[in-house]
């Protein structure tokens, strides 16, 4: 199956095997809360928008309600800005960009592969074993714990996809933990603003 094929299954797989709940979206309650969105303008564009309690309350369902679908329309925007990333840590490599292309689709379809698997295999069971709906301490020892396993894929692919040395490859695969953590904060701010427009 071509890069470009596997990445439109995983997709697809993502988007109704999971419904509402991804890794992507954040729920309204954390952008009004906590940081780093409220340093993004977050707590003022709420505040703006919902005067009362009814209103915060509304506004609150319709963002959730949209988050679900729209995080996922578009992942696909992963793909270029991990080439481009790619590309600038491996130039010395001289690769066509096509290749950092191929090779970045492969890499964001395990990605999602990855927590459509975890999902299933870690979340779930924790939403039905834990009295409450959200912990913290999970949540940071898990994130943990998937950027580490991430980011060890991405060494072993790296490896053999650019025939790099074991140093190259971990110090990459270190690179490619920062980029991807930024394009997830990146992109859930972008989510945050386009939502928050689309509500009339």
């Amino acid at each position: 199956m071509k890069p470009l094929q596997l990445f439109i299954v995983c997709n697809i797989s993502f988007f109704f095997l999971l419904g509402k709940q991804n890794f992507f979206a954040v729920n309204f309650y954390n952008y009004k809360n906590f940081s780093p969105y409220t340093l993004f303008g977050t707590v003022k564009t709420i505040a703006a928008r919902a005067g009362t309690e009814d209103t915060l309350t509304n506004l609150a369902l319709q963002f959730n309600e949209r988050m679900g679908s729209t995080s996922k329309s578009f992942l696909i925007l992963f793909i270029p800005v991990l080439a481009v990333c790619i590309a600038a840590f491996f130039i010395g490599k001289r690769r066509y960009m096509a290749e950092h292309l191929v090779f970045a689709t492969h890499y964001f379809s395990f990605v999602l592969l990855y927590y459509l698997a975890f999902h299933f295999i870690v979340e779930v069971p924790f939403w039905l074993l834990s009295p409450h709906n959200y912990s913290s301490s999970f949540d940071m020892s898990t994130s943990l714990i998937n950027l580490v396993l991430l980011s060890a894929y991405f060494v072993l692919a790296a490896r053999r996809f650019y025939n790099l040395s074991n140093l190259h490859s971990i110090i990459g695969g270190l690179f490619i933990a920062v980029v991807f953590v930024c394009c997830i904060y990146a992109y859930r701010m972008f989510l945050f603003y386009k939502i928050m427009q689309s509500i009339l």
